[in-house]
């Protein structure tokens, strides 16, 4: 007979965001009896990790902007519109400065 088992985080390793997200309040009260409150730290970590999502998110969009213009100015290129080209040109140099640091 198969024996039923609950979740239980190694811990010789590392804690996983996805873990900590998924039983948050268990991990705390792990982590507690190691005599130090540490709920304030996985509160940072998540709201970092989201934090990141959210930038990684308008990164994304950023980049899939500038490609598209970037197909644009192929196209115009193409059919000699050189006005055009320059001012997509100049759009994709303000989006390539929003990515760098």
């Amino acid at each position: 007979m198969l024996k039923k088992t609950t979740f239980v985080p190694n811990t010789d390793t590392m804690l996983l965001l996805q873990d900590i997200r998924a039983d948050k309040e268990g991990i705390i009260a792990r982590l507690a009896k190691r005599g130090v409150d540490f709920t304030v730290l996985v509160n940072k970590a998540l709201s970092l990790d989201d934090l990141r999502k959210a930038t990684q998110t308008e990164l994304d969009g950023i980049l899939a902007e500038s490609n598209k213009i970037s197909k644009e100015i192929g196209q115009l290129f193409a059919q000699k519109k050189t006005e055009e080209v320059n001012e997509l040109k100049a759009v994709t140099i303000e989006l390539k400065e929003k990515v760098q640091p």
